[in-house]
């Protein structure tokens, strides 16, 4: 793929991957994509396009995306993460710089995040930056919430308007992953109605299989992966981690579906605990 796009950061890399995605299809540059959860608008986490174009997550965790020489490159944010492996920020954001360096065509950054700007600073790449300060090259201004949930905001490129968004998906953080999709579709030649009507289309992806731990003081349920680790405080991101507790949790709702002893009274545990959550929460 001559137009290879590898969608990188501590945040957000599942929901701009199927973004960019949705703009690309959606906009005829029949590309391929590799998602990391399912987008309901290919119905799948991957599409198989004709042009030589490409769009997949790029994961930094114990380097993997230092396997990979995108020609376009996305770097939403950097955050302490994974420090099981990097130990600290400092060694995250060298395995950035690292990843910047193996591009080949275009950085793709957060103009608002201090520590990509850090991280890429002595990189010699062409660059584009998205977010909301006047120093970024697409900025979202305007930006209300319809309805308390779904953000709405006008797009700059270079202090002109190119085009007004409104998204299904609530959240600031949802604002900085158009942002980048938006940057990098019109970069790469789509119109500003195409990116307009696209981000408005694409819906809340199905969420990666979630954990339900019990104890007899209750039981949390939370994303095995993704934002459970929070957001900064600067991406105006929700609690973390996603924490649903009662008192009283059936042993049932972890053990159900591995005792073969209650298999056949538990045929659907996920269903189960579900219709329990639902009844506790009324």
């Amino acid at each position: 793929y001559k137009r290879s796009i590898a969608v990188s950061g501590t945040h957000g890399k599942t929901t701009t991957t199927a973004m960019l995605s949705q703009i690309l299809i959606g906009s005829g540059f029949d590309p391929s994509a590799i998602i990391g959860g399912k987008l309901p608008f290919i119905g799948g986490n991957s599409y198989v396009g004709q042009s030589d174009i490409i769009v997949c997550e790029a994961c930094e965790y114990v380097d993997t995306f230092l396997e990979l020489n995108p020609f376009i490159s996305i770097i939403l944010n950097i955050d302490a993460d994974h420090l099981d492996y990097f130990k600290n920020l400092d060694n995250i954001k060298k395995s950035f710089k690292k990843f910047a360096e193996l591009t080949t065509g275009l950085l793709v950054i957060n103009g608002d995040d201090e520590n990509t700007l850090d991280a890429v600073r002595d990189v010699k790449l062409d660059k584009i930056t998205f977010g909301f300060g006047e120093n970024c090259d697409y900025r979202a201004v305007n930006l209300s919430a319809d309805k308390g949930v779904h953000e709405q905001y006008d797009l700059l490129y270079k202090g002109e308007k190119l085009t007004s968004v409104k998204l299904i998906v609530p959240g600031k953080h949802n604002v900085y992953n158009s942002l980048a999709a938006a940057a990098t579709a019109h970069y790469l030649g789509a119109t500003a109605n195409e990116i307009s009507e696209n981000l408005h289309k694409h819906s809340r992806r199905n969420h990666r299989r979630r954990r339900l731990r019990a104890s007899p003081h209750g039981a949390h349920s939370h994303p095995q992966r993704g934002y459970e680790h929070g957001l900064p405080q600067g991406m105006g991101g929700f609690p973390a981690p996603h924490l649903l507790a009662y008192r009283d949790a059936p042993r049932r709702l972890c053990r159900g579906s591995e005792d073969p002893r209650r298999r056949g009274n538990l045929r659907d545990p996920a269903r189960q605990r579900d219709k329990y959550l639902q009844h506790l929460l009324a």
